[in-house]
């Protein structure tokens, strides 16, 4: 169960043979081996446990914002985001921007989950 949007899948655990594996590589190309080698390229994880390198992507500005005037969010959006931002920091998908200065927060409705933060954030590089 999606602990977020608490939707949940039901389905059969079935064991697969390696007759009957899904290969995204297509092996007769000429470059395939080098895919072959580094398959993290073919199988993305969104959430690595281990990080391999230290390169961190860091956005600095020199400008202030424009100010937009302050809102305060319903106790309901305001938990929302909170839980989606701790999970996207936590992860190290996204960190906080620098310097740490005021950006507005929008919200964003998407069919699976009722409310998704969207404001400008520092993509993390791992």
């Amino acid at each position: 169960m999606d602990m977020i949007t608490n939707l949940c899948v039901q389905g059969d655990i079935t064991v697969i043979s390696s007759d009957n594996v899904v290969r995204t590589l297509n092996e007769s190309i000429q470059n395939s081996n080098l895919l072959l080698k580094f398959l993290a390229f073919s199988k993305p994880n969104l959430c690595p446990n281990q990080i391999k390198h230290d390169v961190k992507l860091l956005i600095e500005t020199n400008v202030q914002p424009i100010l937009s005037k302050a809102r305060q969010l319903d106790p309901k959006r305001l938990a929302i985001v909170k839980e989606e931002l701790k999970f996207l920091f936590d992860n190290e998908i996204m960190r906080p921007r620098i310097p740490q200065w005021s950006i507005p927060l929008h919200f964003l409705t998407k069919e699976v989950v009722p409310y998704r933060p969207h404001g400008y954030f520092t993509v993390s590089s791992a």
